[in-house]
C-alpha cells in the first residue's frame, strides 16, 4: 500500500495540470514500450533470419552424411549389423515411423462410413476411430474417403555429441 502523499493541489486549475502530465507521462510510458517492442521485433526478426540460415545449413550438412551413409551403409552398419553409427564427433543412422491413422475431415463422418461398411469393430464405445485396431487390420478399410493407413516413414538422424541436438531428416523412398 502506498503512502498518501502530503501535498495537495489547491485548485481545480492545479487538478487539471496534474492531470494532464499524469496523461504525457503515461503517453511517454507508452512510447518507450512500443519502441522497447520494436527493438524487440527487430531482434527477433534479425535473429530468426540468421537462425533460418543456420537450420539450411545444417539440413544440406545432415543430407550430405545421409548421401555418405547410403553409399557406405554396408561398411558403415557391418552388413546391417550395426544399428547406429558412432563416430568421434557424433552419431547417426535411419529408422522408420510406426504406421499412422489419419482421419480425413471430421472423425463423426470417420465413424459414419465404418458403421455403414459393417465395421463396427473399429469404433469404440464412446464412438472414437480405433486407430490401433486399424493399423492391425488396414485392409479392411482401403478405399474409404474418411481414413487413410500411412506408410512407416524412413527417418534419418545425425546427434552431434557437443549439443546432443538431433537434426533429423526424411527419407524419400528409392
Amino acid at each position: 500500500m502506498e503512502k498518501e502523499n502530503k501535498a495537495t493541489l489547491d485548485n481545480a486549475y492545479a487538478v487539471e495540470k496534474a492531470i494532464e502530465k499524469i496523461a504525457d507521462l503515461q503517453n511517454q510510458e507508452s512510447k518507450i514500450v512500443e519502441a522497447a517492442n520494436a527493438k524487440i521485433k527487430r531482434i527477433r526478426d534479425e535473429a530468426n533470419t540468421e537462425v533460418s540460415e543456420k537450420e539450411k545449413q545444417i539440413r544440406e550438412l545432415a543430407l550430405k552424411i545421409f548421401s555418405y551413409y547410403r553409399k557406405n551403409k554396408k561398411e558403415l552398419t557391418r552388413d546391417g549389423r550395426l544399428k547406429m553409427v558412432k563416430l568421434y564427433a557424433g552419431s547417426f543412422r535411419e529408422y522408420f515411423t510406426p504406421r499412422a491413422v489419419r482421419i480425413i475431415g471430421e472423425e463423426k463422418d470417420a465413424i459414419e462410413e465404418l458403421k455403414t461398411m459393417g465395421l463396427r469393430s473399429f469404433i469404440r464405445i464412446k464412438e472414437e476411430v480405433d486407430k490401433e485396431a486399424l493399423l492391425r487390420h488396414p485392409r479392411k478399410v482401403a478405399g474409404m474417403k474418411t481414413i487413410r493407413i500411412t506408410e512407416r516413414k524412413k527417418k534419418f538422424v545425425v546427434v552431434p555429441f557437443a549439443t546432443e541436438k538431433s537434426v533429423i531428416i526424411d527419407i524419400k523412398k528409392s
